[in-house]
């Protein structure tokens, strides 16, 4: 578990320090993911979580949140089968 991704997934990165910590993180995100995340069709979100739980060794609770503020921010897409993963956060 490298040390960048842990802080990148440390709720004081994503909370209050705003965009900054949204953006590295779904950056980071991106690059273990790709652009694409393939989850299960109806379930992509909490799927989507539970590989992040899997993956950064963070609580379910934790990735749920993450889950939402990068959805909140823009960088999180749900799509037909997964989510998308952005780099900037689009304005729709």
């Amino acid at each position: 578990m490298d040390v960048e991704y842990h802080r990148a997934a440390d709720p004081r990165v994503v909370h209050r320090r705003g965009r900054l910590g949204l953006r590295r993180f779904a950056a980071l995100l991106q690059e273990r993911f790709g652009e694409h995340f393939r989850g299960g069709r109806r379930k992509a979100r909490s799927s989507f979580a539970h590989q992040l739980v899997e993956r950064l060794g963070i609580s379910y609770k934790r990735a749920r949140q993450l889950v939402r503020s990068l959805e909140r921010g823009g960088y999180l897409r749900p799509e037909r089968r997964g989510v998308r993963i952005a780099r900037a956060p689009t304005r729709s």
